[in-house]
């Protein structure tokens, strides 16, 4: 299983209980947050439609000063990123503590308005993103390979998994297949990342191949 970010969505069915969900929630956070309008009017004179909302979070044990950014896409309200306000960047464990109390003070807002808060689990099993024939190749791929130099035994089980990746059209970023080569296989980190650069290059390949087929 590998720790992933936490995605938060606010579920509405037309734009007026959307609105009105931002008006009420401004007006009902707790300490320590804040509606931030000057970073909002920052950000939608750059960006237009639709427009960003930005809550400001003030730095207490263990977690930094930060900003946390909502934005509306089709029927929902998403949150698009979560930034301190000095630190390089948050830990994984810090930005979905952080998903967390911001879903924690959504909820009763959203209960009266019949909206639903909806955030994704901190673990990601990679099984879930791969048919069970690409999950097969992929760990007999691995579980066989030599991880400094491929022979080509292994190039032909990689190969493989490529092809069922792209016939299956499976929903696996490169990103997420160099973790999990890395993290859960042990594979290094400079092996790993050569592998998912050539899945990525494979899987465009071969859409641009099945686009000019048709």
């Amino acid at each position: 299983m590998l720790e992933v970010f936490r995605d938060l969505a606010v579920k509405g069915d037309n734009n007026l209980k959307l609105t009105t969900f931002v008006a009420a929630l401004s007006k009902s956070l707790p300490a320590g947050w804040k509606r931030d309008r000057d970073r909002e009017r920052e950000l939608n004179r750059h960006s237009g439609n639709p427009p960003h909302y930005s809550f400001g979070i003030a730095a207490r044990e263990g977690k930094p000063a930060a900003h946390l950014f909502l934005m509306q896409r089709g029927d929902d309200f998403v949150i698009t990123n979560i930034v301190p306000d000095k630190v390089g960047e948050l830990t994984r464990g810090q930005y979905n503590a952080f998903v967390l109390e911001f879903s924690a003070i959504c909820a009763p807002v959203a209960t009266k308005l019949g909206l639903n808060v909806h955030v994704t689990s901190d673990q990601l099993d990679i099984s879930e993103r791969l048919t069970a024939r690409a999950m097969s190749a992929l760990k007999s791929f691995s579980n066989n390979a030599n991880m400094s130099t491929l022979h080509p035994l292994d190039s032909e089980r990689w190969r493989k998994f490529l092809l069922l990746a792209h016939k299956d059209k499976v929903d696996l970023d490169a990103q997420i297949l160099t973790r999990w080569l890395v993290e859960e296989w042990r594979w290094p980190e400079d092996r790993a990342f050569d592998l998912a650069v050539e899945y990525e290059f494979a899987r465009e390949l071969l859409d641009d191949y099945d686009e000019s087929s048709t």
